[in-house]
């Protein structure tokens, strides 16, 4: 669950969501010197978390564990404590790597953060880094390596960086690396820190300048972790990570109590008795009210909620105080110690309440919301060190006017020390928080007293409340509060990939974000039916389905099936989006139907609060009526053999659709329709919980095929992964286009230049990639017909032979297009020894020509007698070619130059 949970001292680990790797080498002592003290295949070495198998070796019998099973310490400063053995390898150098259970991706994501505890000593180089496909494969990021002769730590990607600076022998040291991952062309940057394990108040926050970094473009995927050491070193609490306090660890101190609010959903939270640190169950008459679905808040506004099977207080406010109390099991003495009070807040409107730390029923510090000007919808965050009495004075010192804004996620933080208060509302991206260096408020106020009770209370307005702690340090209180941010934006997903011919029921259930199956509709003839043939819509109109092992689902006739989402959809708080890919098959664009409709109750139960779809080629959408072709609408919309997007939008203020043809390009998805085909603007603030999707037709051959569903709530959730790159990439398409056959380069001639052009394409080089007949197999594979995979790739132009496919065969009909033109005589004449000499140009390296004679110019010229003959070299486009009997034929009109031979 997200949030601030607990973590006392001495833990084991820190449970940040982020956390994706974990090794301690917690395996026991091996002072026996058996075959258990390596790191290798044989002996299962599988602890840990985030991993896929045991550790392997990489080099020689692997790398030697510690004899002792003792362990490198974290400080005590940390939350994080050191756990089992540690790597020290006492002989020869050697390696050990470590399939990850989830590949690591250089290719864009979160940065990822890598620590180690190392002590280094004179003569033993240490590396940490991630091979690709095999403990042996290529290494594309090396978290640190640290250099055996002279202690220098650096990191890299193919290269390494400087150095960071340079090791103390047999020292305790905590390295850490960050890897800021870059899509595409944009350089990765590795940068790399180290600190002594003994001065912690140096890395307890991450660095703002780091010790080395370089850059550099990967975009490769990593399976393996590889540990390399010579022959002597230490290594130990491996940790990987996508934030800086995942891998480090914050400030340890006392937690006095947690409250996650894990319990069942709905209800008064009176009674409940989970968390940590309290004398007993919550209290107060009814109560303060649980949330009806498994949604937590977390320490960022999007999403609003993640579906972690938790709830939290969803409190609508009454006329009278809705309030909650609860005792702490030791009560915190103001007098020695601090006390941190944080809490997740959104809310709706402008809510008043307040959350009491109080000495049995006198107040000790008090935060808490009121709504004081009453024109923004939003309230003014108030603090005091003794009186629960609300604020009337806008202007007053321990008010902020507007700090709470309407639907957005806080961490709601106060300090009360023995001398004041403070707090302070800070708006979270997911990142760990730093406590304040000023904060929001702050008043003053005498300790004298041991915090005991805790008391939330809630008068008006909505206030959703989640994730308390209270500790010593504000380190201790925020530890969890990245925990468990969602992995993909998408809230439920199904691509329809069932067996074949399935018509789908409750067993049919793959995709995301769902309560369970497909249910068959009891009003629709049967279920939707899956294709089984292998093939996929895709964004993109040609061909019109891929080849890609999955299937779609299908109707010609009525058919329907409804589906519950796991996570409920408040419009109020978040619009509902919805996205399908569709298209026609056997000219049905103008026969069939497709209904989308969206419920606020299980099983297309409840009310129906949105309708949308197409009839007979028309669009159409409705907010609040059933039937196709209801409410708005729109002719001539859905067209035959044409790929769409069908997406949908439900939010409080009505509901629009729209039908966006396939066209392959990302950008065409970049953002939701600035205008939308159609909109019908019916109110609606509540939950959505179920869809139900129902097809129409005239039956026999013509139908509808529908692909790819989502549900989110953010346009970029519900077109994740739609943009389908083509199954090969094409190759630069030729500019000009020629209109003469051969002449690729457009320049109005046929020269070896198009020969030459024409060979980059069929090998490759013209842009770096896979040959033509690689990519050309590729799509005919994947279903597309030979000329299709042509037109894709951009490389019709190119067959010349005109069989649909391009070969070396069509190389050879361009080198016979080539236009070689005649030979210019330059100059021609006997020079003194007799000989006529003919200067001549306009030749083509590498062909042999003639010089011809014609004996008689009175009779039809022949040309048959060769005088000399030239092969000019590469590069050389003139010759001179000699007649060395040339006593009755001294001028030029007797003499012609040909790459043609007379004799043939």
């Amino acid at each position: 669950m997200v949030g601030l949970g607990c973590l006392l001292a001495g833990a084991s680990a820190a449970l940040n969501g982020a956390l994706l790797v974990s090794e301690s080498f917690d395996y026991g002592s091996h002072a026996s010197q058996g075959s258990t003290k390596f790191l290798n295949t044989e002996n299962g070495h599988n602890g840990g978390t985030g991993w896929a198998g045991a550790w392997e070796a990489s080099t020689a019998n692997g790398i030697r564990l510690d004899v002792t099973g003792t362990s490198i310490d974290y400080p005590s400063e940390t939350i994080l404590e050191s756990v089992g053995g540690k790597i020290h390898n006492t002989a020869a150098s050697a390696g050990s790597a470590r399939e990850l259970s989830d590949p690591i991706s250089l290719d864009g994501g979160a940065d990822l953060y890598v620590s180690a505890l190392v002590r280094w000593v004179p003569g033993s180089g240490i590396y940490l880094d991630f091979r690709r496909d095999t403990p042996t494969d290529i290494t594309r990021f090396t978290a640190f390596k640290v250099d055996g002769s002279t202690g220098e730590v650096r990191t890299g990607i193919s290269g390494f960086s400087d150095s960071a600076g340079t090791l103390v022998a047999d020292v305790d040291y905590l390295i850490v690396a960050k890897l800021q991952r870059n899509a595409g062309s944009t350089p990765d940057v590795a940068s790399v820190s180290f600190f002594e394990v003994n001065n912690p108040g140096s890395f307890l926050t991450e660095p703002t300048s780091w010790g080395a970094s370089i850059s550099e473009v990967s975009g490769v995927a990593h399976n393996y972790l590889r540990v390399l050491m010579g022959t002597e070193g230490y290594l130990d609490e491996i940790r990987i990570g996508e934030t800086y306090a995942d891998v480090v660890g914050l400030e340890a101190g006392d937690v006095f109590a947690t409250e996650k609010f894990d319990y069942t959903p709905g209800g008064s939270l009176t009674g409940d008795n989970g968390g940590t640190g309290w004398d007993s169950a919550w209290t107060g008459g009814a109560g303060l009210t649980l949330r009806g679905s498994n949604d937590s808040l977390w320490y960022g506004s999007n999403p609003a909620f993640i579906a972690d099977g938790s709830t939290m207080v969803d409190q609508a406010g009454a006329t009278a105080n809705k309030a909650s109390t609860r005792t702490l099991a030791t009560p915190v003495n103001l007098g020695s110690e601090d006390l941190y009070y944080a809490m997740l807040v959104r809310s709706i409107g402008a809510p008043k309440g307040r959350f009491v730390l109080s000495a049995g029923s006198s107040p000790k510090a008090v935060v808490g919301f009121v709504d004081l000007d009453g024109d923004t919808g939003n309230s003014e965050l108030f603090v005091s060190a003794n009186s629960e009495g609300y604020p009337t004075d806008i202007s007053a010192d321990n008010v902020k006017e507007d700090a709470l804004v309407a639907a957005t996620n806080y961490l709601l933080v106060m300090k009360r020390t023995g001398t004041g208060v403070s707090a302070s509302l800070l708006a979270g991206d997911g990142s760990l928080p730093s406590e304040p260096t000023v904060w929001d408020l702050t008043v003053a106020g005498v300790s004298g007293a041991s915090i005991d009770t805790l008391k939330l209370v809630v008068n008006s307005g909505t206030l959703r409340i989640d994730e308390i702690s209270m500790a010593s340090t504000f380190g201790s209180a925020v530890v969890n509060l990245t925990n468990a941010v969602p992995a993909t934006p998408e809230d439920a997903y199904d691509g329809f990939d069932y067996a074949s011919g399935e018509n789908l029921a409750a067993t049919s259930s793959s995709g995301t974000g769902w309560i369970d199956g497909w249910a068959a509709d009891s009003g629709a003839g049967t279920s939707l039916t899956a294709s089984g043939s292998g093939k996929s819509l895709f964004f993109g109109q040609s061909p019109g389905l891929i080849y890609d092992g999955s299937t779609h689902v299908w109707s010609e006739s009525s058919k329907g099936n409804t589906r519950n989402f796991a996570k409920i959809i408040d419009t109020h708080e978040d619009p509902l989006y919805f996205s399908a890919l569709v298209r026609d098959y056997g000219g049905g664009a103008a026969s069939v139907d497709l209904s989308v409709q969206l419920y606020d109750g299980l099983d297309a139960g409840g009310t129906l609060r949105g309708n949308f779809g197409f009839t007979n080629g028309t669009l159409y959408a409705s907010a609040e009526s059933s039937g196709f072709g209801a409410g708005e609408f729109a002719a001539d919309s859905f067209v035959t053999e044409t790929t769409y997007l069908l997406v949908g939008k439900r939010d409080s203020s009505g509901l629009s659709v729209s039908l966006i043809p396939a066209d392959g390009n990302a950008s065409t998805l970049a953002a939701e329709p600035v205008s939308w085909d159609l909109t019908d603007a019916v109110e609606y603030s509540a939950d959505l919980r179920s869809i139900r999707v129902l097809t129409d037709g005239e039956g026999g051959s013509a139908g509808v095929r529908i692909d790819e569903l989502q549900i989110a709530t953010d346009w970029a959730g519900v077109v994740d992964g739609l943009v389908f790159e083509e199954p090969a990439t094409s190759f630069p398409a030729l500019d000009p286009t020629p209109s003469l056959e051969g002449d690729f380069n457009g320049d109005g001639s046929i020269t070896q230049a198009d020969v030459d052009l024409a060979g980059s394409y069929l090998d490759g080089t013209i842009d770096g990639g896979d040959d033509a007949a690689t990519r050309i197999a590729a799509l005919v594979a994947l279903g597309y017909s030979a000329s299709d995979a042509l037109s894709n790739l951009n490389l019709t132009v190119f067959d010349l032979n005109n069989d649909d496919d391009f070969t070396a065969a069509d190389i050879t009909a361009a080198q016979a297009l080539v236009q070689v033109a005649d030979p210019v005589i330059d100059s021609a004449g006997l020079n003194g020894t007799g000989d006529f000499v003919v200067e001549v140009s306009g030749l083509v390296s590498g062909t042999q020509y003639y010089l011809v004679k014609d004996t008689d110019l009175s009779q039809a010229p022949d040309f048959t007698e060769v005088a000399d003959t030239a092969t000019p070299a590469s590069e050389v486009t003139t010759a001179t070619l000699t007649d060395a009997d040339a006593a009755t034929e001294s001028d030029q009109a007797f003499y012609k130059v040909t790459d043609v031979n007379p004799g043939e």
